[in-house]
């Protein structure tokens, strides 16, 4: 079985996926479940469906065709916040990528970042203040279309002294990630993994 991980920096960084393929490993054996991450840093949702964040290098939905996941994992909301893309047309391109995505892959999954700070470089107040409306349109459409949110926005909010885990603001240190894939992600992962077994 493959997981994929779509996404930015936030769904890129190795540590995440490093750590996540070992709990796949210690839940179901030695490569029985590879995951493979093709997020990629400073880039949006409209990247990846018109295939020019520079590792998709296809229209959406070839990846999968390329890939043939059985469960994938979109983490793109960040760079369109920073970028002040408007909301609507970011819930309408999430909405697209679901659409398109009906029939290649067995299950698909919204991931929301961790919450960031305003310490700089990459932190701001008015990133801050701006991220939940972009979070909050995530979940509505993955809410329309019975789509698994693995929220790391509300679990940030759950470790004591989060903020100390934000190395520029943004982008967490490899501590939280490991946190993050023990409590959160790996479990829900593992969870789907099961499911698509016994089917």
């Amino acid at each position: 079985m493959k997981i994929v991980l779509f996404g930015d920096s936030t769904e890129g960084n190795p540590a995440l996926t490093s750590d996540l393929q070992s709990r796949m490993d210690t839940e179901f054996g030695a490569s029985q479940v590879r995951v493979v991450n093709r997020a990629v840093e400073g880039t949006r949702i409209d990247d990846l469906l018109a295939g020019k964040d520079g590792v998709n290098t296809q229209p959406w939905p070839e990846p999968l065709d390329e890939e043939k996941p059985q469960i994938i994992v979109v983490g793109h909301a960040m760079n369109s916040m920073q970028g002040k893309y408007p909301v609507d047309d970011y819930a309408a391109k999430m909405q697209s990528l679901l659409t398109l995505s009906a029939g290649k892959v067995n299950r698909v999954l919204f991931q929301t970042p961790n919450d960031i700070t305003t310490k700089p470089p990459e932190g701001a107040q008015w990133k801050v203040d701006l991220l939940p409306s972009y979070l909050d349109a995530m979940r509505t459409v993955a809410a329309k279309n019975g789509v698994p949110v693995i929220d790391v926005y509300a679990y940030t909010h759950t470790v004591s002294d989060w903020q100390s885990y934000m190395t520029d603001g943004m982008h967490a240190n490899p501590d939280f990630y490991a946190m993050e894939v023990k409590d959160l992600v790996g479990p829900t992962l593992a969870s789907t993994v099961r499911a698509l077994r016994c089917q």
